[in-house]
């Protein structure tokens, strides 16, 4: 994981520094290059992010599926670079379960992580336009995902065969928030986006001493006006 955000982060730092260069040699002309021309962007987006839940260096079994809804607004510098912050809602789930037994027994451990998060975040964008209309860029979002509600949840069956009793029980645990991020690349075409890319979520349960950390992939549709 490492390897790949230095390898977008050294992608972005490049073609940032390659933007005059690009501006100078490019036959779209940018309309806007001064303070004065700069203009204000918002932006919706619609999207869904599927990876795996990790904590120190032991991997949770299941997917984590997390639909997110956020808006951003800021500052176009120019034609080529966009910063901005924003707000979204993201819901996660991840389902598991364990099993142990023997002729005489059988254990089971079910597992459910669901978290509503707040995330606010800032968001640089570096556009690549092609022409008016179509216009490649790269993206990185780095923030806080505040926790809104959500628990971590474990059920326990144990099955005694030979005595033939049943025995549950039920653990619940309030999640926590935690620093998100993410990088990206996609198209615009006229006012509508389209962007995939690697995000990343940690988040916290009360009375476990870990940290959890999702890795996932993500695309997103949007709208700019």
């Amino acid at each position: 994981m490492k390897k790949i955000l230095l390898t977008l982060t050294a992608i972005l730092f490049a073609v940032v520094s390659a933007n005059a260069q690009f501006s100078n040699t490019s036959t779209y002309k940018s309309k806007s290059s001064s303070l004065s021309d700069l203009t204000f962007r918002g932006e919706i987006n619609v999207g869904m992010a599927f990876g795996n839940t990790k904590y120190d260096d032991h991997k949770l079994d299941g997917t984590m599926v997390a639909p997110v809804f956020t808006g951003t607004y800021g500052v176009k510098l120019n034609d080529y670079l966009f910063i901005g912050a924003g707000i979204g809602i993201k819901y996660m789930t991840q389902n598991w379960k364990e099993s142990y037994g023997d002729y005489d027994y059988a254990e089971e451990y079910k597992y459910t992580i669901s978290s509503l998060m707040l995330p606010l975040y800032a968001e640089l964008k570096v556009f690549l336009p092609v022409n008016e209309t179509v216009s490649p860029f790269l993206m990185a979002d780095f923030g806080y995902s505040v926790r809104l509600a959500g628990e971590f949840k474990s059920d326990y069956r144990y099955d005694d065969y030979y005595y033939g009793y049943i025995y549950t029980d039920t653990h619940k645990s309030d999640t926590k928030g935690g620093l998100c991020y993410k990088f990206g690349a996609g198209v615009a075409i006229n006012s509508f986006t389209l962007a995939l890319g690697y995000d990343c979520q940690k988040f916290g349960v009360n009375g476990v001493n870990k940290d959890f950390n999702t890795s996932s992939f993500f695309f997103s549709v949007g709208y700019a006006f």
